[in-house]
C-alpha cells in the first residue's frame, strides 16, 4: 500500500474485519453462533481461518436490507440509485463454499469500483486509497470476492493511519542468539518463543476449546497480530490523541473488546449477581491476567518492547511506577537521539 506497510498476519487466526456484523454495522459477530470447533472454520491458502459460509449467507441478506433502507432514506435521486444498484449486486451474488461473494456480471475492470463502493457504505467513510491496493489487503484466495469483510479494509482506512503508535522496526535490532535488542537497551526473547507462547494462549481460546472455557472472546482473540520481526502481540483495537487533541482515546494503549463480570445487588432482596458485560480493556492487562498471570498489589506493567499495542506477556514485566516512568524516559531519549541522525 501508498502510505503503509502492512503487518504479516499470523496463520490459523481470524481477521478482525471478520468478526465484524455487516454493512452499516459496527456490531461483532457472535462466531459461536454459527461454529462450534475449529473445523467448522474455512481456511485460505495464507492459514487465516473465515467464519462459515452461513455466517456470509446471513449477512448478505441483512446487508442487502440495509442498502435497500439507506436508498429509501436518501434525499438525493442519484445517490439512491446508486445504493439500490449496490443492494441489487449484493443480493445477485452467489456464495461459494469459503463464503466469498462473486458476481459474475460483474467485470473484472469494474470490481475494484463496486466493491469500493460497497466497502464505504460498509465501513461509513473512504476504505482506502484505491482499487488498484485490492490484491494488497485481500484476505480470502478469491480475486473475484466482493465480501468487503474478506478484505483488510479496516486496518487500511486512511483514519487509522500515520498513528504515532504504529509499530517502527527502526527501534529493534536482531542479536547473533536470535533475540531482539532495543535501541534504549532492553532485550526481548526470539520471536520463535514468543511464537510458541502465542499459539499456546491461542490454543486456550474459542473454537480451539468451548466458548464456555475460552480464556477470551472470539472477537478478542481475532484482535491480536503476531508481529513477526519482534514476536509483539499487536493488539487491533488502539486509541491515540490526534494533533488537535479532540479525541478522548488518547493513550495509546491497545484495546480488548472483551467479555467480563460486573457485580450486581438486588436492592429488594439484598441477593448478590453477576452480569456479563464486553467492553473495551487495556490489551496488556487483559491478556498478563489471562494467560494465568497475577499483577501484585501497587504494581504496573512495563512494555520492554515499548510498543503499546503489545500484549506480549513475554515483553512485559510488572514494576513499580517509578521504574516504569523511568524505563519511559529512557525510551524516549533513546528515540530522539535516533531520529536526530
Amino acid at each position: 500500500m501508498s502510505s503503509h506497510q502492512r503487518v504479516e498476519i499470523q496463520p490459523e487466526t481470524m481477521h478482525p474485519a471478520l468478526t465484524r456484523g455487516g454493512l452499516d454495522s459496527f456490531q461483532r459477530l457472535r462466531i459461536e453462533g454459527f461454529a462450534h470447533n475449529l473445523g467448522d472454520f474455512l481456511q485460505t491458502n495464507s492459514g487465516i481461518l473465515l467464519p462459515p459460509s452461513g455466517v456470509v449467507t446471513r449477512y448478505q441478506q441483512l446487508g442487502s436490507e440495509r442498502l435497500r433502507s439507506m436508498a429509501d432514506r436518501s434525499q438525493i435521486p442519484r445517490i439512491a440509485s446508486e445504493i439500490g444498484r449496490l443492494s441489487s449486486v449484493l443480493t445477485g451474488s452467489k456464495i461459494t463454499d469459503n463464503g466469498c461473494l462473486v458476481n459474475r456480471r460483474i467485470k473484472p475492470d469494474n470490481l475494484g469500483l463496486y466493491l469500493t463502493s460497497l466497502a464505504e457504505k460498509d465501513w461509513g467513510s473512504p476504505a482506502f486509497d484505491g482499487p488498484n491496493e485490492i490484491d494488497e489487503i485481500r484476505l480470502c484466495d478469491c480475486e473475484e470476492c466482493l465480501n468487503t469483510r474478506h478484505y483488510d479494509f479496516e486496518f487500511s482506512r486512511p483514519t487509522l493511519r500515520e498513528r504515532r503508535t504504529e509499530f517502527d522496526i527502526r527501534f529493534y535490532t536482531k542479536l547473533p542468539s536470535g533475540e531482539i535488542e532495543t535501541i534504549w537497551g532492553d532485550v526481548l526473547p526470539r520471536p520463535d518463543i514468543s511464537l510458541a507462547e502465542f499459539w499456546g494462549f491461542v490454543k486456550k481460546c474459542y473454537p480451539y476449546v468451548s466458548y464456555e472455557k475460552s480464556v477470551l472472546s472470539p472477537t478478542s482473540v481475532s484482535q491480536i497480530r503476531f508481529i513477526q520481526q519482534t514476536g509483539c502481540w499487536e493488539s487491533w483495537q488502539y486509541y491515540t490523541k490526534p494533533d488537535n487533541g479532540l479525541n478522548w482515546q488518547y493513550d495509546g494503549y491497545g484495546r480488548l473488546n472483551t467479555r467480563f463480570k460486573v457485580k450486581h445487588i438486588n436492592p429488594e432482596t439484598g441477593e448478590i449477581f453477576y452480569k456479563n458485560r464486553v467492553g473495551h480493556m487495556l490489551a496488556h492487562r487483559v491478556v498478563w491476567g489471562s494467560s494465568g498471570r497475577r499483577l501484585l498489589d501497587d504494581y504496573v506493567l512495563n512494555h520492554l518492547c515499548g510498543y503499546k499495542r503489545c500484549c506480549n506477556p513475554l515483553h512485559l514485566e510488572q514494576v513499580k511506577v517509578g521504574h516504569n516512568t523511568a524505563h519511559a524516559k529512557k525510551m524516549h531519549e533513546a528515540i530522539r537521539a535516533l531520529d536526530q541522525k
